[in-house]
Formats: structure tokens, C-alpha cells, sequence
């Protein structure tokens, strides 16, 4: 998925070489493009881990560019109700 630095509200953390977005600006991904559309360049993220369970609204996915960057996408869009509805489907019996 491409995020747009300029449409996403995507935040730039220079010292630590880490973009940063909310999980309601973007789709979960094994990759993403962060594309700059002002000036046309973009950065290729892999998917290397979370933080947490993908139900807490405290995780972050953390991708990392060959570039040495990171991108991390919080998971503040889930909420309790998704998390019970996981958790009733998986444990049905």
C-alpha cells in the first residue's frame, strides 16, 4: 500500500530515522510505500514485527526500509468490541 507523507498525516522522527501513522490512515500490510508526492520519492517497508497481540490498541508494526529507516503503524483502530468478536470466533466451540 502507498502512504502519501503529504495525504496520510504521516510524522518524520529524524534522529531515529522513523516515520510514524495511525492504523486508521492505513490497511495492515506485509509491505508499504511511502511515497513523497511532492517531489515523486518514495521508500520500500517490509514488515519485520509487532509489538503486541494484534488486538491490543497499545501494539505497533514496525517495518524497516534497506535504507536503515522504520515505519510503525500503530493499532489504535481496534477496539474492544473487535477484540471480544476475535476472541468469541476463535473459541467457539
Amino acid at each position: 500500500m502507498k502512504i502519501s507523507i503529504q495525504k496520510n498525516h504521516l510524522t518524520f522522527i529524524p534522529e531515529a530515522k522513523t516515520f510514524l501513522v495511525a492504523g486508521t490512515e492505513v490497511k495492515f500490510g506485509t509491505e508499504h510505500i511511502v511515497v513523497n508526492d511532492e517531489t515523486g520519492a518514495s521508500m520500500k517497508f517490509l514488515f519485520k514485527e509487532s509489538t503486541g497481540s494484534e488486538w491490543d490498541k497499545f501494539t505497533v508494526w514496525i517495518y524497516h526500509s534497506h535504507q536503515g529507516y522504520e515505519l510503525h503503524v500503530s493499532n489504535n483502530d481496534t477496539t474492544p468490541e473487535h477484540a471480544e468478536a476475535y476472541f468469541k470466533a476463535k473459541t467457539r466451540i
